[in-house]
């Protein structure tokens, strides 16, 4: 086996004989977002937050570090704007959560029928208050937003979610990191905050005749199909729901237990209710003395009787995958003796200790736009690593990858899942973790890795259910390893990640009802790939030649990790497969096209259509021509030259092509600094930072798609780029912030802290003219991990052309 030093000597591909170029654009062309860039500078000079031990709560899922950040932590929690993203299919999750945890606790709103978002930005009415938010996620993401709790005033049966939903206003919300709340139409005032495996709500009744509370354990934006409650005492509801999570999924798959998902419960009232009554939606029950029921759409509703103005009720709500008595021991260790009040400033003490991990100094807008970013990136993957089991002293969690509820060990890792999906996600939100949150790391990489163990594959799109979603193409999971290990992360069964690469690279798991749609709802690699080099478009006419990329991407990858295994021929076998990209090129055409097994291109062609029918995964082959991030140097070589893909990338943005709201194209405008000219890339990121990001509700492109927009937001804002996850590697671009200053985790990190710092010449500067590194000036238009996490300070000096 290689060690990580002969790994690092070997210049990367992308960034080879590259120079940094000082050229200026023309002054009509300089743009840049004022509400990034032009704000008064609002530099951070409040109060210093010292950090609290108290603040740290035994068994707190996603609060795990060992490590809490810089000495003087800054509230930089106040800049954190949840509702950023909330619309324009943003589909964030707005409610209270801690960093990872898996409980994320908001409001579910009255949406359009198979909406993927619990929460829209603009809705009127409120069904209730859902647990387990996805955050992000695009079309196929909606199965979670379980166990539904509302408080109604009425002496009337709520029977249907019509008769339990409430009006409310945005302008009623008060919406932070770690809280929730708002005053619905009702009159009762909601107060929402989580811990990692449990929530916490505060009710505050007006008065009323008589005061319920709705715990329907049927509720998901999946489905129901099984269930059980227990009325265990005048303070206590306990059971589960069973449900489908995506139902598509588990058709196309002929199985289902794909997909399924049993989630356990225990909701202790902070006072006794009167009654209960077990019922399911629209089925009045015969009476309100059944302790116990069973089936699916299972509700349970509490009667409180009569409540003065401003009487309160707290709810608890702790959550298990494995059975009930672990739902009362997460919530026991999480949550048992303490105010509500507590819990949030807790939560939000978790998130000041991680968003403290970067301070940068800027407007308001700037540090709203990058806190709230962190937030997202924050959010998933979740951590389902439950509390130890009685005179046990490891965490516990239940993974399904083979269909069964086994209860596994952790020991002391956490195990991480609803990464929705990697083919996201592996392109941003996985290398800013690296140094952001460097101890999460390798514990993402071992619960892939468990997955290969349990259920002989690698995930595709890690996900809280039974089985494999096997959503989205490629094998993302690869560029995710050969990262981690580009940057010194071994702390994780390698060998085991490889031997499930290989797997992936080479067989495919053919599903039958899924015919012409190869790659989708499949595992691996399929065949044509492997012995035509290039996927053909009757495998999958929607999407084939951008499902060669993709391959070729990740075989690239596995060629990376094949060298650190000292596996020779492993990595010249990968590596010559990483070159199957250049099959899709069509000279005449000079675009990447889809084409037939014979060899035949498929027509009729037009590099802009991004329909179903373009054969490139949801994007355009104006797109897919520049998805060859691990060799840019070849793909100019193909084209003619280095200004010849200069030209071309002028007319893929000038043209109107790129689509900020989707992942393939989240590199290209960062090409222009892989090809020298680091302002180019300034030019069109300022364009997309200015036009395409904000900080309203519609802040975001398009689906965060669990924080990997956010993450792209975060490295542009900083002027820094991972263009070719796999080699640890950043391009430059021009920071957006005053000062950046990056402190690294000392269990990962040489340096006690990175500082990025741009000195301009004039109060708009946004271009490029030097960059130096701990004063020494840079030659090339990149820096390596290696350098961030040494420590040191990188300067830019920025002029207005």
């Amino acid at each position: 086996m290689i060690g990580l030093s002969a790994l690092r000597s070997r210049l990367p591909h992308v960034v080879a004989l590259l120079v940094v170029s000082p050229g200026c654009s023309e002054p009509g062309t300089v743009v840049h977002d004022p509400d990034v860039s032009d704000a008064p500078d609002s530099t951070y000079d409040g109060a210093a937050v010292a950090p609290d031990a108290s603040d740290a709560v035994a068994g707190d899922v996603g609060d795990s570090a060992s490590w809490d950040g810089p000495a003087a932590l800054r509230d930089l929690a106040q800049y954190v704007d949840p509702r950023i993203g909330t619309g324009n299919s943003g589909n964030v999750a707005v409610g209270a959560a801690v960093p990872h945890g898996w409980v994320r606790l908001g409001p579910d709103t009255v949406n359009d029928a198979l909406d993927v978002a619990a929460y829209r930005f603009g809705a009127t009415e409120i069904e209730g208050f859902t647990h387990t938010q996805l955050s992000g996620a695009g079309g196929s993401g909606y199965g979670y937003s379980h166990l539904l709790v509302m408080p109604v005033v009425g002496e009337a049966l709520p029977l249907e979610p019509s008769a339990w939903a409430s009006g409310f206003s945005a302008a009623d919300e008060t919406v932070e990191a770690g809280y929730y709340g708002v005053h619905l139409a009702s009159g009762i005032e909601v107060e929402l905050t989580a811990t990692g495996l449990a929530g916490m709500h505060r009710y505050r009744f007006p008065a009323a005749e008589a005061a319920q509370i709705v715990v329907d354990f049927g509720h998901s934006l999946g489905s129901s199909v099984g269930g059980h409650i227990e009325v265990e005492d005048d303070r206590t509801i306990a059971g589960y729901g069973d449900y489908q999570v995506h139902p598509t999924v588990s058709f196309l798959v002929g199985d289902e237990k794909t997909g399924s998902l049993r989630v356990y419960a225990v909701v202790r009232f902070s006072r006794p209710f009167h009654e209960v009554a077990l019922y399911s939606r629209g089925t009045a029950p015969a009476s309100r003395s059944e302790t116990t029921r069973s089936g699916s759409g299972g509700i349970a509703t509490a009667a409180f009787g009569a409540t003065a103005a401003g009487e309160v009720v707290e709810v608890q709500v702790g959550l298990s995958l494995i059975d009930v008595e672990s739902a009362k021991r997460n919530l026991d260790a999480q949550v048992a003796g303490r105010s509500f009040d507590a819990v949030r400033d807790a939560a939000k003490a978790a998130w000041n200790r991680r968003l403290n991990r970067v301070q940068i100094e800027g407007s308001d807008d700037t540090l709203r736009l990058f806190y709230t970013a962190l937030y997202h990136v924050m959010l998933q993957p979740a951590d389902l690593t439950e509390a130890p089991a009685p005179g046990g002293d490891g965490g516990r969690f239940v993974s399904g990858f083979d269909g069964s509820a086994a209860v596994h060990d952790a020991g002391t890792r956490h195990y991480y899942t609803d990464d929705w999906c990697l083919w996201d996600t592996f392109r941003t939100s996985h290398p800013l973790r690296t140094w952001l949150e460097p101890e999460v790391v390798e514990d993402v990489l071992e619960s892939a890795v468990h997955a290969y163990r349990e259920g002989g594959w690698l995930e595709v799109c890690p996900w809280t259910a039974n089985g494999y979603s096997r959503v989205m193409v490629g094998n993302p999971i690869f560029p995710v390893v050969a990262d981690a290990l580009a940057k010194g992360f071994d702390g994780f069964d390698v060998e085991a990640a490889y031997d499930g690469m290989v797997k992936s690279a080479e067989t495919y798991l053919d599903n039958p009802m899924a015919e012409g749609a190869c790659g989708y709802i499949e595992l691996g690699t399929p065949d044509s790939y492997r012995a035509l080099g290039w996927v053909p478009d009757e495998c999958d006419p929607t999407q084939a030649a951008g499902m060669t990329m993709e391959y070729a991407y990740a075989d690239f990858a596995l060629a990376e990790v094949a060298a650190w295994m000292g596996d020779t021929e492993g990595e010249a076998h990968y590596r010559a497969r990483s070159e199957n990209w250049r099959n899709h090129w069509n000279p005449e055409r000079g675009f990447m096209q889809s084409r037939y097994a014979d060899g035949s291109w498929k027509e009729p062609f037009d590099p802009a259509d991004g329909s179903s029918a373009s054969g490139f995964v949801e994007s355009s082959a104006w797109t897919y021509t520049f998805h060859v991030p691990h060799d840019v140097p070849a793909l100019a070589e193909l084209m003619g030259g280095d200004a010849a893909l200069r030209a071309k990338l002028d007319a893929f943005f000038d043209g109107g092509h790129f689509d900020m709201a989707n992942e393939p194209g989240f590199h290209i405008p960062w090409m222009y600094a892989a090809l020298g000219d680091v302002n180019a890339t300034v030019r069109r990121v300022d364009t997309l930072l200015r036009e395409r990001f904000g900080t309203g509700s519609g802040g975001l492109p398009g689906n965060d798609d669990s924080g990997a927009t956010s993450a792209w937001l975060a490295f542009a804002q900083l002027g820094l780029y991972p263009i070719t996850v796999g080699q640890g590697i950043y391009v430059l671009g021009s920071p957006t912030v005053d000062r950046a200053t990056l402190w690294l985790h000392p269990g990962y990190a040489e340096g006690e802290s990175f500082v990025i710092v741009t000195e301009k010449k004039q109060p708009d500067a946004r271009f490029v003219e030097s960059v130096t590194l701990n004063g020494v000036p840079l030659t090339a238009p990149w820096i390596s991990h290696d350098q961030v996490v040494a420590g040191g300070e990188l300067v830019f000096t920025l002029s207005g052309k």
